[in-house]
């Protein structure tokens, strides 16, 4: 016990780190959201998955997953009524960061899509598992 009274700064680093944890886990439950590999998001698109890539338009120019349609955030509320059709479909999202991939599928599942993953490191951790990219 002495030891943590000493060492109280470390002690309290690691409960906000902790706590910072369970929270992004706790709120990729809540939004629905779940991580998947490369590997996994290949099964999805085989299987008919939605990819929706949110990078901004130039980026996805440069390269993109196959068959992936381009919603960046300001433009993602206004393409869902043309993606209503394909609520029942998984929906795999490729974004710039997590945070990005928390925000869209928010918006997703408010407009009752239901089976929403986003890809683990996004279009890195796509290129870094040597899977191809459409141009």
């Amino acid at each position: 016990m002495a030891f943590i009274i000493e060492h109280w700064p470390l002690f309290l680093a690691l409960f906000v780190v902790a706590g910072l944890l369970a929270l992004t886990t706790f709120w990729d439950r809540v939004v629905g959201l779940r991580s998947v590999e490369p590997e996994q998001a290949v099964r999805l698109m085989n299987r008919g998955a939605l990819v929706l890539d949110l990078r901004p338009e130039p980026e996805f120019r440069e390269g993109h997953l196959a068959a992936a349609v381009s919603a960046p955030p300001p433009e993602l509320s206004q393409r869902l009524g043309k993606l209503a059709r394909k609520k029942n479909k998984p929906v795999l999202l490729v974004a710039p960061s997590q945070q990005a991939g928390i925000r869209a599928a928010a918006e997703l599942r408010k407009a009752e899509f239901s089976d929403i993953y986003l890809l683990k490191g996004g279009l890195r951790g796509w290129t870094e598992a040597q899977l191809p990219l459409s141009r």
